[in-house]
């Protein structure tokens, strides 16, 4: 219950509506039904459970309330952080403890989920099973859904030596940022301690700018004309 409270005062930040409400819809709906009566979907789901099942719907709408807590909380963000297996080695604990995604239609995913969190297919390996993906696919076949985004396949290009937007957008891996966070650390680190060094020996390095220059001047010539017009654009 904490958590839901949680969830409902960060509903009313507006930036981070803004950072993760991006391209969501801002329609009717929207604005007088979710945003409106954001507790109608729950009283409007008892009662439907009371005229389709009577009396016993009382108890339907109850494990359902309580599905999504357990679950989501206990389940999902407490199991799906303490064992199992990753894909991505991402910055946090996230892990996968079910390669098939059916009790909580592919959430058991975890790890694929936090390392692209906006794929609507959670389901990276041959063997991982997302059924919410099956629903998703479903509703596309039939004009009820569109995919906006999915995660990217890791395609390796033998031979390329050349840096062009395909490999920039291999790079954004998340394996590859937590190496570049890591070494960036390193690096910063060990700047940080070289500093002190030469502030502890009052000595100040010498750097002779005239042999820097006539440096990159010989850089500069040993570029072929047709990338030296791409760097000046």
């Amino acid at each position: 219950m904490r958590a839901a409270k949680l969830y409902r005062k960060e509903a009313k930040n507006q930036d981070t509506l803004d950072k993760y409400g991006h391209g969501t819809p801002e329609d009717w709906v929207e604005r007088n039904v979710y945003s409106g009566i954001d507790k109608g979907g729950v009283a409007l789901m008892l009662i439907v459970n009371i005229l389709l099942f009577g009396p016993i719907g009382l108890t339907v709408w109850a494990v359902q309330m309580l599905w999504i807590p357990v679950t989501a909380a206990g389940v999902i963000n407490g199991v799906g952080h303490y064992y199992g297996y990753r894909n991505f080695q991402v910055e946090d604990a996230s892990t996968k403890h079910c390669a098939l995604g059916h009790p909580d239609r592919g959430e058991e995913l975890h790890n694929n989920h936090h390392a692209y969190a906006s794929s609507a297919r959670l389901s990276n390996k041959w063997y991982e099973f997302d059924i919410g993906w099956l629903y998703i696919r479903l509703m596309e076949i039939v004009g009820l859904a569109e995919v906006k985004k999915l995660a990217p396949t890791v395609k390796i290009a033998t031979g390329k030596v050349r840096c062009d937007l395909q490999t920039l957008q291999g790079s954004d891996h998340p394996s590859l940022r937590t190496c570049w966070r890591a070494f960036t650390r390193l690096v910063k680190a060990t700047c940080a301690d070289e500093l002190r060094n030469i502030r502890g020996a009052q000595a100040r390095p010498y750097i002779d700018l005239q042999s820097v220059k006539r440096w990159l001047h010989l850089d500069a010539k040993l570029v072929p004309a047709g990338e030296a017009e791409l760097e000046e654009v």
